[in-house]
């Protein structure tokens, strides 16, 4: 018979989009104890759109059987609650766990946490449409069973680590707690569950074992982790440690002997086999990709470069893959391909590289002869073993959040075959009451678990992630990485290809420029000398620590304290003098600005620093590095007195203490630049942007900006190269390849000079694939113009949202509306939201609040009648093919902003220069990416908007151009400029919506409902 405290499995769900719109629940509710085959506490129940009052308040009342039960949902646990009391606000609320969350605070891992991706993953078939409470009653088992098919370790780990969670939860953090109870009864009483479900994964549960691993499990959890050899070790040491360390450069330069040529033929005869191209004949080879992988042979083969034009459905990476990997693998050579995201790089490394080596085992090529992929990124993308063991949580100091964060990080570490932290999901699973102070202390721990640089060496380097990456990489004959890492780390490789290479120009500036926010020096001095709530700063923690040891003992480690003390102090304070010199330059800056130039502005700071008047900001600048400096060495020197110590609260501050060391690091080579230029015994160099930022901030950010990226790159990192490919879809411009060479400094590499001879760059043009009939482009000639303030802004945001609305309410979503200001997207993201929750149509924004990057673009891929509202990245990059995403709306052309920086370039190169080497070309490969984010697919169709009538100007007039047209040169895409009117009927027309849309009564035209759609 079923008891009182037994896990209650229920469903509540809406049976349409919208529950007010469509007015139809489901409910149930089942237990399932002792062997038998459930108990229906609630039946299967349907409340139509005919109850009074409301569906969701029927559907609520039907939940009364559950009032103080243990209660466990498919998701959102809060929403069902919120349900239950709204309902029946007499009765005792339920305690509630939602499976998603159980799984993301059980089994962290990558992927996604949507339900029927999970069910995938722990169930092994696809989840049914509808899941009921017998489905979710064998998840939880699925779920049950895989933690107790843990090694003992591991299982004692979390068993002392819920604990933990469990005490650390306040007076405040009933939620949470409740939560954790329920998570218990479900691993420590199983027969009270799972009935009479039989065990099929060789794992019997039995009553008692979670209490067992917590009787087992040592005070101390950082003993387990000890125990435990982290996945990511163990799989280097199967698939990598066995070979030597691969060459990483080849001398001199070799192509491919005729048996590989043969297999690469293979390799493209069989690809077009695994793909359908929705073509009545089958699979085809697509146009250029066989092209250009003998390009790209061709240029593994010399010292030279190759730029690469490969629209959007050439295939490009796996027409360089192929031969990338049959080279590397021939001559025992490391090559590297870099991607302009670590998103971009994850697509890649997941979803290509199989599908490569796949092809190549059907090509012939056996399995000891494939070759050996890795990823690698920056250090601070990987958990650290030490940093880990460095951060256990001390019973009593803790949040809950931060426990429960620690916990699933210590799970993290020990399953992840990476151990690469952008795979861990941050929200911890657990119904906090405060979902943002949740959020900010479990950032705040998986912070301190990050590796460091040249953190772990030697035999510690097999705990630490980042360790690793740096083994399987100089072992490995492929590796993925991103721009960002190569062009910081110039040695690392010598055969590189450069994916989404029109981006090359960005990630240098980035690279190579350095930010100094003064509050976050601020913050830095707060936190070490007083810290905050539960958490005593660590270097009190420390002065305790040695007060409490023998006195003598540490007469050296008091000193170098009160010496950290005063580097802490002299840090603060020289932060605050950096402030006030840089509050005085606002202040002439304001009166001098106006008799100056927009191109004399951008260098007010550099010669106000120059001519004398800023001497003492230059004063404060120099106390700031020497008290940086001062810092830096009592900490490393009290860091390496502690490692002696056994005590466990020694080893913690060490991990404390080291993680200031690298943003510290960060500020004193700005600072050295700042100060002497890249010698650092100059004088304010000239190649360098010097500029404040006061708006938004307490204290003023320094900042320090390479102003010419594209010379670094043409002078210094391109020629250290034996050779490279640099592919994008928008590499020719305006006809030709000159616009793209000099943005990325290629035209630099070519030159001969006194220091170097020039090197040979060959070109590569793939025809386009797709027919450009399939996507009609409008621009609506009576859009008011584009206004970045005041009445006219306002208008053109006014018609921005109208026509969103009135397509989107036609078209049932599957768009995707591109902008280029992320105030404009917040402000049109909210106005929008109620208007399309009101007609079922989810609509999704980048930086709404919650959703991360990912999240949203796996939400709006799942929900084809959905909207997706972006910026920047959202341009680029974004694979959407087929129904998810069929009309693209172009707000704005894509011009970057006339800042400091942009007038600094001007200054240097001057403006028609500037315009045509750098503005132009970063404006109009925007323009053809945002573009190509329509057709993805052979059989896609759609529309694209621009909104931006500018775009119909002479002087703008490079924009259309850039259009793709079809594989002949007399094939170009259908073009329509008309008023609003007429490109909606005509997109409606091109789509075969008419008859529909008649049908659904929505046949009025935009210009009579404008100001009212919503």
């Amino acid at each position: 018979m079923p008891e009182a405290t037994d896990p209650v499995f229920a469903v509540l769900r809406t049976m349409g989009q919208d529950s007010e719109k469509d007015g139809a629940w489901f409910v149930e509710a089942r237990t399932f104890p002792c062997e038998e085959e459930g108990l229906s506490l609630i039946p299967p129940t349907h409340v139509d759109s005919g109850a009074d009052p409301s569906p969701e308040d029927a559907a609520g009342e039907q939940l009364a059987p559950l009032a103080g039960r243990a209660v466990i949902v498919e998701s959102n646990g809060r929403a069902f609650l919120s349900t239950f009391t709204r309902a029946l606000p007499d009765l005792e609320p339920p305690l509630v766990l939602d499976l998603q969350g159980f799984t993301a605070f059980l089994h962290p891992a990558r992927g996604s946490n949507a339900f029927a991706a999970l069910w995938e993953r722990f169930i092994g078939s696809p989840p049914t449409a509808q899941p009921d409470a017998k489905d979710l009653r064998d998840f939880a088992h699925a779920l049950v069973v895989r933690h107790f098919q843990r090694a003992t370790p591991l299982r004692q780990l979390f068993a002392r680590g819920l604990e933990e969670t469990q005490a650390s939860c306040s007076v405040e953090e009933a939620g949470p707690e409740g939560w954790l109870e329920i998570a218990r009864r479900l691993l420590d009483r199983p027969s009270r569950w799972t009935g009479d479900l039989e065990d099929s994964q060789g794992t019997p549960l039995r009553d008692g074992m979670f209490g067992q691993d917590l009787d087992d499990s040592p005070l101390e959890m950082e003993r387990p982790l000890s125990e435990i050899e982290p996945r990511f070790h163990s799989a280097y040491k199967k698939e990598f440690e066995p070979f030597p360390e691969t060459k990483l450069a080849l001398e001199p330069s070799e192509g491919l002997p005729q048996g590989d040529l043969e297999t690469l033929e293979a390799f493209f005869d069989h690809l077009p086999s695994h793909f359908q191209t929705g073509q009545k004949g089958g699979a085809t080879e697509r146009p250029g990709q066989r092209a250009f992988a003998h390009a790209v042979e061709a240029t593994l083969a010399g010292k030279g470069f190759l730029l690469a034009d490969a629209p959007t459905g050439t295939g490009k990476t796996l027409a360089y893959l192929a031969p990338m990997l049959l080279w590397s693998v021939r001559h025992e050579v490391r090559v590297g391909v870099s991607t302009y995201t670590r998103a971009l790089q994850e697509q890649a490394f997941f979803r290509e590289v199989p599908r490569a080596l796949e092809i190549l085992r059907q090509s012939g090529v056996e399995e000891e002869d494939l070759p050996r992929i890795c990823m690698l990124k920056g250090r601070a993308n990987y958990i650290c073993g030490r940093a880990l063991a460095d951060s256990v949580p001390e019973a009593g100091s803790t949040s809950a959040a931060a426990s429960a964060t620690w916990l699933r990080l210590a799970l993290f570490w020990a399953e992840d075959p990476s151990g690469d932290l952008d795979g861990f999901g941050l929200p911890p699973g657990l119904p906090f009451p405060q979902p943002a102070r949740a959020d900010r202390a479990a950032g705040a721990r998986l912070a301190q678990a990050r590796a460091m640089p040249a953190c772990c060496f030697g035999t510690a380097g097999g705990r630490c992630a980042a360790a690793v990456r740096t083994m399987k990489a100089d072992r490995a004959h492929l590796v993925f990485t991103n721009h960002a890492y190569v062009l910081s780390r110039p040695e690392a490789f010598a055969h590189l290809v450069f994916d989404e290479c029109d981006h090359l120009h960005e990630v240098t500036l980035s690279v190579r420029s350095y930010d100094i926010e003064l509050d976050e020096v601020a913050e830095l001095a707060r936190n070490l000398r007083t810290g905050r709530g539960r958490d005593r700063s660590p270097l009190e923690r420390l002065q305790h620590l040695v007060e409490r040891g023998p006195s003598g003992s540490s007469s050296s480690l008091r000193q170098e304290i009160k010496r950290a003390l005063d580097g802490v102090a002299k840090l603060d304070a020289s932060g605050h003098a950096c402030a006030r010199g840089l509050k005085a330059f606002q202040a002439w800056r304001d009166k001098e600005a106006g008799d100056r130039s927009p191109e004399e502005r951008a260098f007010l700071l550099h010669d106000w620093l120059h001519d004398g008047r800023g001497d003492a900001l230059v004063t404060s600048l120099h106390a700031l590095r020497r008290s940086i400096d001062q810092l830096d060495g009592s900490l490393r020197t009290i860091i390496e007195e502690l490692g002696d110590r056994p005590q466990r609260s020694a080893k913690r501050l060490c991990g404390l203490l080291r993680r200031p060391l690298e943003v510290v690091a960060h500020w004193r080579e700005g600072l050295g630049l700042w100060l002497g230029g890249e010698s650092e015994d100059g004088d304010f160099s000239e190649q360098f942007h010097y500029h404040t930022v006061f708006e938004g901030r307490r204290r003023p950010l320094l900042a320090l900006q390479w102003i010419l990226p594209q010379e670094w790159l043409g002078e210094t990192y391109l020629p250290s190269l034996k050779n490279a490919i640099l592919v994008s879809a928008t590499a020719r411009l305006q006809g030709g390849f000159e616009s793209m060479k000099s943005y990325l400094g290629l035209d630099r590499v070519e030159e001969d000079t006194l220091a170097k001879e020039g090197r040979a760059v060959e070109t590569f043009t793939g025809p386009p694939t797709f027919d450009p009939k399939a996507a009609l482009v409008c621009i609506p000639e009576d859009a008011p113009p584009y206004g970045y303030r005041g009445p006219e802004a306002e208008a053109w945001i006014d018609y921005v949202e109208d026509l969103l609305v009135f397509l989107g309410e036609r078209t049932q979503g599957r768009i995707l509306g591109l902008f280029t200001n992320r105030q404009v997207l917040g402000q049109v993201g909210r106005r929008l939201e109620p208007a399309f929750r009101a007609k079922g149509i989810p609509l999704l924004w980048q930086g709404m609040p919650g959703v991360g990057k990912e999240d949203l673009l796996d939400r709006f891929r799942s929900t084809k009648e959905s909207i997706l509202l972006g910026v920047d990245t959202f341009w680029y990059g974004v694979d959407l093919p087929g129904d998810t995403c069929q009309y693209v709306v172009m707000t704005k052309l894509p011009y970057g902003p006339l800042d400091d920086y942009a007038h600094a370039q001007m200054a240097r190169m001057g403006r028609g220069p500037w315009r045509n080497r750098i503005y132009m070309p970063k404006a109009l490969a925007m323009f053809r990416q945002g573009c190509g984010r329509l057709l993805r697919k052979e059989d896609d169709r759609g529309a694209i908007f621009i909104l931006d009538r500018r775009a119909l100007e002479k002087r703008h007039g490079n924009f259309l151009r850039e259009l793709p047209g079809g594989m002949e040169e007399w094939e170009e895409p259908d073009f329509l400029v008309a008023d609003s009117d007429r490109c909606l009927e005509e997109v409606f027309a091109h789509m075969g919506l008419a008859k529909e849309l008649e049908e659904r009564g929505l046949v009025g035209r935009f210009s009579e409902c404008r100001g009212r759609v919503g």
